[in-house]
Protein backbone atom coordinates (compact mmCIF):
# COMPACT_ATOMS: atom_id res chain seq x y z
CA UNK A 1 0.00 0.00 0.00
CA UNK A 2 1.29 3.43 -0.96
CA UNK A 3 1.93 5.81 1.94
CA UNK A 4 1.33 9.51 1.25
CA UNK A 5 2.51 12.48 3.25
CA UNK A 6 -0.82 14.34 2.78
CA UNK A 7 -4.39 13.04 2.54
CA UNK A 8 -5.95 13.59 -0.88
CA UNK A 9 -9.45 15.01 -1.27
CA UNK A 10 -11.37 14.26 -4.46
CA UNK A 11 -12.93 17.32 -6.05
CA UNK A 12 -14.41 18.58 -9.29
CA UNK A 13 -13.11 22.13 -8.85
CA UNK A 14 -11.53 24.14 -11.62
CA UNK A 15 -8.04 25.63 -11.64
CA UNK A 16 -6.87 28.55 -13.74
CA UNK A 17 -3.11 28.32 -14.20
CA UNK A 18 -0.40 29.99 -16.25
CA UNK A 19 2.98 28.77 -17.48
CA UNK A 20 5.27 29.73 -20.37
CA UNK A 21 3.01 32.67 -21.27
CA UNK A 22 -0.07 30.47 -21.72
CA UNK A 23 -3.18 30.36 -19.51
CA UNK A 24 -5.26 27.22 -19.00
CA UNK A 25 -8.58 26.37 -17.30
CA UNK A 26 -8.69 22.71 -16.29
CA UNK A 27 -10.28 20.34 -13.71
CA UNK A 28 -8.68 19.38 -10.42
CA UNK A 29 -9.18 15.67 -9.76
CA UNK A 30 -7.79 15.67 -6.23
CA UNK A 31 -6.04 18.06 -3.87
CA UNK A 32 -4.04 17.85 -0.64
CA UNK A 33 -1.97 20.18 1.52
CA UNK A 34 1.03 19.25 -0.62
CA UNK A 35 -0.36 19.63 -4.12
CA UNK A 36 -2.97 18.58 -6.67
CA UNK A 37 -3.62 16.44 -9.73
CA UNK A 38 -4.84 18.48 -12.71
CA UNK A 39 -6.61 16.76 -15.60
CA UNK A 40 -5.06 17.93 -18.87
CA UNK A 41 -3.73 16.59 -22.14
CA UNK A 42 -1.59 19.69 -22.66
CA UNK A 43 2.14 19.09 -22.79
CA UNK A 44 3.48 20.52 -19.56
CA UNK A 45 6.69 18.93 -18.37
CA UNK A 46 8.16 18.09 -14.97
CA UNK A 47 9.84 21.06 -13.33
CA UNK A 48 7.63 23.69 -14.96
CA UNK A 49 6.33 26.27 -12.49
CA UNK A 50 2.66 27.25 -12.48
CA UNK A 51 0.80 30.28 -11.13
CA UNK A 52 -2.54 28.82 -10.02
CA UNK A 53 -5.91 30.28 -8.97
CA UNK A 54 -8.62 27.96 -7.63
CA UNK A 55 -11.34 27.48 -5.01
CA UNK A 56 -11.58 24.55 -2.63
CA UNK A 57 -14.11 24.17 0.18
CA UNK A 58 -15.34 27.71 -0.42
CA UNK A 59 -11.91 29.31 -0.10
CA UNK A 60 -10.21 31.05 -3.02
CA UNK A 61 -6.46 30.36 -3.29
CA UNK A 62 -3.60 31.77 -5.33
CA UNK A 63 -0.65 29.39 -5.20
CA UNK A 64 2.55 28.66 -7.04
CA UNK A 65 3.37 25.07 -7.88
CA UNK A 66 5.85 22.93 -9.74
CA UNK A 67 4.97 19.97 -11.96
CA UNK A 68 6.32 16.91 -10.10
CA UNK A 69 5.20 14.25 -12.59
CA UNK A 70 3.10 13.75 -15.69
CA UNK A 71 0.63 11.12 -16.88
CA UNK A 72 -1.34 10.58 -20.06
CA UNK A 73 -4.37 12.26 -18.49
CA UNK A 74 -2.79 15.01 -16.38
CA UNK A 75 -0.07 16.43 -14.18
CA UNK A 76 0.86 16.09 -10.52
CA UNK A 77 1.69 19.51 -9.08
CA UNK A 78 3.54 20.13 -5.81
CA UNK A 79 2.74 23.42 -4.06
CA UNK A 80 5.69 25.71 -3.51
CA UNK A 81 6.12 27.59 -0.24
CA UNK A 82 4.69 31.07 -0.32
Amino acid sequence: MEKREHTRNNTKSLVDFATRGWTYLRSIENISNGGMFIRTRDIIGPGEELDMHFSFEGKRSNRKGKVAWTAENGIGVRFLSS
